[in-house]
C-alpha cells in the first residue's frame, strides 16, 4: 500500500495527474479496509494536492476538508495544522483573502505545531502575503519580519528568501525605496548561485521595479534583463 502511495507521489511530481489520482485512490481504498487513519489522511491530502495543481479548487477543498476531518478524529495536531494551511492556500488562490486568513490563523493557533519552526515560517509568510494583497503593509511587515527571524534561526533559506522578497515588495508598495532595495538585495545574495530559483527572479523583478519607481532607469533595465 505504501508502494501505491509512493508511486502516486512520483506521478504527482512529474505532472501525470491522472495516474497519480489512480494510485492514491487505490491506496485510499486499502486504508479504508484496514481502518488506517494516518494512511487515509496522507492519501486524501495527496488527492487534494492533485486537484490543487490542476486548478480544480472545489474538489481540492473537498479532499482537504476530508483530510481535516480524519486528522481531527484522531487528534493529530500536525495533520490539523497542515489541513488548515492547505485550505487557506486554496482560498488564497481563489482570491478569498478573509477566508484564507481565517484558516491560516486557525493553523497558527495550534500550539503543538509551533515545535516545527519551518511550518511556522512558511505560515507566517502566507499570512504576510494576504496582508500585502489587502494593502495592509504594516501587518504584512510584522509577519515577514517574524518569519525572517525564525528562518535565520533554523537556516531555512527557502522561507527566508520568500520573506526577504516579500518584505521588499511591502516597502516598495509603501514607497520606502531604500528599505525595499536593501531586502531585495539581501534576498538576491541568498540565491545568487541558484540561477533557476523563482526567488532570485523575484529579487531582480523587485530591484527593477524599485529602481524604475525612483527613476533610475538604467539600473531598472539592468535588473530587468537579468
Amino acid at each position: 500500500n505504501k508502494y501505491l502511495y509512493n508511486i502516486g507521489n512520483v506521478y504527482l511530481n512529474t505532472g501525470d495527474y491522472q495516474k497519480a489520482k489512480e494510485n492514491f485512490n487505490e491506496s485510499l481504498k486499502i486504508n479504508k479496509k484496514e481502518n488506517d487513519s494516518l494512511g487515509m489522511f496522507s492519501n486524501l491530502n495527496s488527492i487534494a494536492s492533485v486537484y490543487y495543481e490542476q486548478g480544480n479548487y472545489p474538489l481540492s477543498l473537498n479532499y482537504f476538508n476530508q483530510s481535516l476531518y480524519v486528522a481531527q478524529k484522531i487528534k493529530d495536531s500536525i495533520g490539523i495544522f497542515r489541513s488548515y494551511n492547505n485550505i487557506g492556500n486554496v482560498y488564497r488562490l481563489q482570491g478569498l483573502k478573509d477566508k484564507a486568513l481565517l484558516y491560516y490563523n486557525k493553523a497558527l493557533a495550534i500550539r503543538a505545531a509551533s515545535f516545527n519552526v519551518k511550518n511556522i515560517t512558511a505560515l507566517k509568510n502566507n499570512i504576510a502575503g494576504i496582508f500585502y494583497d489587502k494593502n495592509d503593509f504594516k501587518s504584512a511587515e510584522k509577519y515577514y519580519l517574524e518569519s525572517i527571524v525564525l528562518s535565520k534561526e533554523i537556516d531555512d533559506k527557502v522561507n527566508l528568501t520568500t520573506a526577504l522578497n516579500g518584505l521588499g515588495f511591502v516597502y516598495l508598495g509603501a514607497k520606502k525605496h531604500d528599505k525595499a532595495l536593501k531586502y531585495f538585495e539581501e534576498a538576491r545574495l541568498e540565491n545568487a548561485l541558484d540561477y533557476t530559483s523563482y526567488d532570485l527572479l523575484d529579487s531582480y523583478q523587485g530591484l527593477a521595479e524599485t529602481y524604475f519607481d525612483i527613476k533610475k532607469y538604467d539600473l531598472a533595465l539592468t535588473n530587468a534583463n537579468k
